[in-house]
C-alpha cells in the first residue's frame, strides 16, 4: 500500500524542518501486514494512508506555504526540551495536526495514566478520526535499524549499537504501549476527553530498515522496497550498509556527507546544510569517518552528481563492528 506522495518524491524544501515535518507525514509506514488489506496486528491498527485521509493536495499546498514562511514551526521546534528523535517526531507530527489540514483532531497529547500515583505510562496522541468520529489512542514511533545475519526475522535488525532491536520495540508497541487504554486507570483517565465512546488502539511507526548493499541495489533496480519478515510483515527498506572498502568501490568520486541524528528524518538538502562534514569517497575513506578506536557504524548521504541533491544513504559498518559479530 503506497501512501499519497512518496517521501522521496517530495519537492526539494528550502527550510529543514519542513522537509522533515513533510516527510513524517508522508514517508511509508515501517511496517506493514501483508496479509490485511487494512494493516491491522492483535485488532491494533498499523495507520499508512488513512493517515493522511486523502487530503494529499491540501497538505502539500500547505507545506509549500509553510517553507516561504516557517518562523511557527522553526520556533515550535526550537523550543523542543527534549531532542531525542523519538520526541522530535512526536512534536513534529503535534505541529501538523494542530495547525494543518488532517483528517483527524487532536483531542490530546501525551495523556499521562496514574493509578494510585504510581504513573502506569503515556498515550502518544488521543485523535478523532473526523470523517467516522471514531476515537484512536495512537502511539508513534520512528527508528533507523541496520539488517544482519539472514534478516527474516525482526529481530536481525539492530541499532548501530546493537543494544536496540526492531524485534524489542515491536513487542513492546503490540504488547505494552498500544495496550495502555484498556487499563481501569485509563478509562479513567480518557473519560473528559472521548467519553463512554471506544477507544480504537493505532500505532504510527516510520523509519528505514538499512540492508547490505547487494540487496538494496536490486531495490534501485526496480524491486520491491519491502523486505519480508516474520508472521506476514513486511519492513521498508530506506537504505544501505557496507564496510569501507566495498562503499569506496561503490561510490568512488562522489562526495559523501556524514549524518548527524537531527539529519537522520528527510531527505537531506546540502544547500540548506553547509556545515555538514562532506567527503570525497576514495580508497582511503575510513579515516574520514572512523577515529582509531570507533567501532560504532557512521550514517551518510550520498550526494547525487548531477543533481546536487541526496542520491542514497546508509550506514559505513567498521569491519569489527560487533553487530557483524553477535557471538563475540
Amino acid at each position: 500500500m503506497k501512501t499519497f506522495l512518496h517521501a522521496d518524491a517530495l519537492p526539494e524544501f528550502r527550510n529543514k524542518w519542513v522537509g522533515d515535518l513533510a516527510w513524517a507525514i508522508t514517508s511509508p509506514s515501517l511496517i506493514e501486514s501483508c496479509g490485511d488489506p487494512d494493516s491491522h496486528v492483535d485488532g491494533i491498527a498499523i495507520l499508512q494512508d488513512q493517515w493522511c485521509g486523502g487530503r494529499s493536495g491540501e497538505i502539500l499546498d500547505w507545506l509549500r506555504d509553510l517553507d516561504e514562511h516557517p518562523a511557527p514551526l522553526n520556533d515550535w521546534m526550537d523550543g523542543a526540551r527534549d531532542r531525542r528523535l523519538g520526541a522530535l517526531f512526536e512534536r513534529l507530527l503535534c505541529f501538523w495536526l494542530e495547525s494543518g489540514p488532517s483528517p483527524w483532531r487532536m483531542v490530546c497529547n501525551s495523556l499521562q495514566v496514574i493509578d494510585e500515583k504510581r504513573t502506569l505510562g503515556e498515550m502518544d496522541f488521543i485523535l478523532e478520526d473526523l470523517g467516522t468520529g471514531r476515537f484512536f489512542s495512537v502511539e508513534v514511533a520512528v527508528k533507523f535499524y541496520i539488517g544482519v545475519g539472514e534478516m527474516l526475522s525482526m529481530d536481525d535488525f539492530v541499532g548501530p549499537r546493537v543494544m536496540d532491536r526492531l524485534g524489542r520495540k515491536w513487542r513492546h508497541l503490540v504488547g505494552r504501549q498500544c495496550r495502555l487504554h484498556q487499563e481501569p486507570a485509563s478509562r479513567i483517565a480518557l473519560e473528559p476527553y472521548t467519553g463512554s465512546h471506544p477507544v480504537q488502539p493505532a500505532m504510527l511507526i516510520k523509519g528505514r530498515l538499512f540492508v547490505p548493499w547487494s540487496v538494496y541495489s536490486r531495490t534501485e533496480e526496480g524491486g520491491s522496497p519491502r523486505i519480508p519478515l516474520e508472521n506476514n510483515f513486511a519492513g521498508l527498506v530506506g537504505g544501505w550498509w557496507m564496510c569501507c572498502r566495498e562503499f569506496a568501490d561503490v561510490y568512488d568520486g562522489h562526495t559523501a556527507v556524514i549524518l548527524r541524528k537531527l539529519d537522520y528524518f528527510g531527505p537531506l538538502n546540502p544547500a540548506i546544510s553547509p556545515t555538514l562534514n562532506r567527503l570525497v569517497v576514495g580508497p582511503d575513506i575510513r579515516s574520514g569517518f572512523f577515529l582509531d578506536n570507533e567501532k560504532t557504524p557512521v550514517a551518510c548521504s550520498v550526494i547525487d552528481q548531477v543533481t546536487g541533491g541526496e542520491k542514497s544513504r546508509g550506514w559505513i559498518v567498521p569491519d569489527d563492528w560487533k553487530g557483524l559479530h553477535p557471538a563475540g
